[in-house]
């Protein structure tokens, strides 16, 4: 709804067209009859007036109205441009976050089995070394059956916690299934693969989780490491680092188990 204010700027700017016609009709009448007639009659001038009024004041109203409609559709336009633009970024937002969650562990916000099984595909393609390690956190039933599940759940976070501490930034850290984990270590030599693994147990080992209770509690892990090796498929990659975690635990646990008899006697 347009505003007394606005009607007024509408109405002075039809009676400033009207006068500017008014007298430019006037003027050119004037001109006319001089050089036709030789001299001014006041009849060709009071016609030139009376058109001017009735033929400018319409057009001007016309106009002006269809520019105020143009000026507001061009308005609703741009709001509506702006809404679609915060329309289209909640969608993005929506998106990515949809795509993080169809990725990544809820709990843990580490990646989930088939991102890491897809990521350490793409990543073993374009390298021709790197590692994996199998992570199991050691008596975690008897965890869950003592302190219960919560207190187990706090033990996967602080775990999956030590893993983003100790890997590096291109590393790829996922939790697989219940209280395993996996990294992928591309470009890593035999060294920098026991050395992150036993970092890792190290950490994990003395890391005090604090229950609901107040009360504190520790967990160790188990890790099997193996390498890439030429035209190893990622199932017969994990398979063999799975076989070295089994290997961690029927020794004692707590234990990184590679397939480097001299780095392990190190």
């Amino acid at each position: 709804m347009h505003s007394a204010a606005g009607h007024m700027r509408k109405n002075r700017k039809i009676a400033v067209i009207t006068a500017l016609a008014l007298m430019m009709s006037v003027l050119l009448t004037a001109a006319l009859s001089l050089v036709i007639d030789g001299e001014l009659t006041l009849k060709p001038l009071a016609i030139a007036a009376v058109c001017a009024v009735f033929i400018a004041t319409p057009i001007a109203q016309f106009v002006l109205t269809q520019t105020e409609k143009l000026e507001q559709a061009h308005a609703e336009l741009i709001a509506a441009h702006r809404q679609l633009a915060v329309l289209y970024k909640e969608l993005e937002n929506a998106h990515h976050a949809m795509e993080f969650k169809a990725q990544h562990d809820a709990m843990t916000g580490l990646v989930n089995r088939a991102a890491f099984i897809s990521g350490l595909d793409g990543m073993r393609r374009g390298s021709d070394r790197g590692f994996v390690l199998m992570i199991d956190a050691d008596r975690f039933k008897r965890i869950n059956d003592t302190h219960g599940h919560d207190t187990g759940d706090r033990v996967l976070v602080a775990i999956a916690d030590t893993l983003q501490a100790v890997t590096r930034k291109g590393d790829i850290c996922a939790r697989i299934g219940g209280e395993e984990f996996a990294v992928y270590l591309p470009g890593s030599s035999y060294q920098e693969a026991y050395e992150c693994g036993e970092r890792l147990r190290r950490n994990v080992a003395g890391k005090q989780v604090r229950m609901s209770t107040g009360e504190t509690i520790s967990a160790t892990v188990s890790i099997g490491v193996a390498p890439f090796e030429a035209g190893q498929s990622v199932d017969d990659l994990m398979r063999a680092a799975d076989r070295l975690l089994y290997q961690a635990k029927s020794e004692g646990r707590n234990r990184t188990c590679i397939a480097a008899p001299v780095l392990q006697a190190a």
